[in-house]
């Protein structure tokens, strides 16, 4: 669907039918055709919000570029987009179970242009049909495209996890808090990784860096100083020196 016509409504209109139908837990129908935006970005961003209140997740997919390099289209996929090809499932000598088959090979999605004229970002294409059912209210909060840890939250886990608390007590409270599983927004898996990552960044950045990087100094200085680090973040760091 090609769009010629000026914006039939704003953003903060197709925003303000999200949030009603996502507090009175009905799907939200918003009009997306002729919709201008700032960026591809904040297209993607409203469309999550969109998609969440109807009960599906999307990904971003190909882009198309101008001769200049520059962004002139892009387009987000239903993530049941797609099929697994036949060769994975006819495969006789396949030793192991077949994964469970999770796409539908959808057509749902959403394409937006960048209009030259105006500089503005305007949505080409939008298909709602799915040949799939949709994931109910109560557990729409597990699909991966809709969770997250805010920064309040990154804080507030990083400060209890800081002063011994386990993952699992952490996970309780915050849940506790926000009123359940489906208002707090992550799962304990979500929490997992986020402390992973936060180690990997002190590793990186933190007193063991600075001591292995003095000790290499000192071993490029020194011909007869040797120095070698395992840097698994798993296991203690081990360094030796002669």
């Amino acid at each position: 669907m090609n769009v010629d016509t000026e914006p039939l409504s704003s953003q903060d209109n197709i925003e303000d039918s999200i949030m009603t139908g996502a507090e009175e837990n009905v799907n939200c129908t918003c009009d997306f055709i002729n919709q201008t935006f700032e960026s591809s970005d904040a297209a993607y961003n409203l469309y999550v919000r969109y998609v969440r209140c109807l009960g599906f997740g999307i990904y971003k997919g190909d882009t198309a570029r101008g001769k200049d390099g520059t962004q002139r289209r892009r387009r987000f996929f239903c993530i049941k987009k797609g099929k697994r090809a036949e060769k994975y499932i006819s495969s006789l000598s396949r030793k192991r179970e077949y994964r469970t088959l999770t796409r539908t090979g959808c057509e749902a999605m959403l394409a937006v242009y960048l209009d030259t004229k105006t500089l503005t970002w305007r949505v080409k294409k939008l298909v709602e049909k799915h040949n799939h059912d949709l994931v109910p209210q109560c557990l729409v909060h597990l699909i991966p495209n809709h969770r997250g840890l805010t920064e309040p939250q990154k804080a507030q886990a990083n400060t209890m996890h800081d002063h011994g608390l386990p993952t699992s007590k952490i996970m309780g409270l915050m849940v506790s808090q926000a009123g359940g599983y489906a208002n707090v927004g992550f799962t304990k898996k979500d929490l997992d990784n986020h402390f992973q990552r936060t180690r990997r960044a002190k590793f990186i950045g933190g007193d063991s860096n600075a001591t292995t990087s003095y000790l290499l100094g000192k071993a490029d200085v020194d011909p007869m100083a040797m120095a070698r680090y395992s840097s698994n973040c798993w296991m203690p760091l081990i360094i030796f020196c002669s």
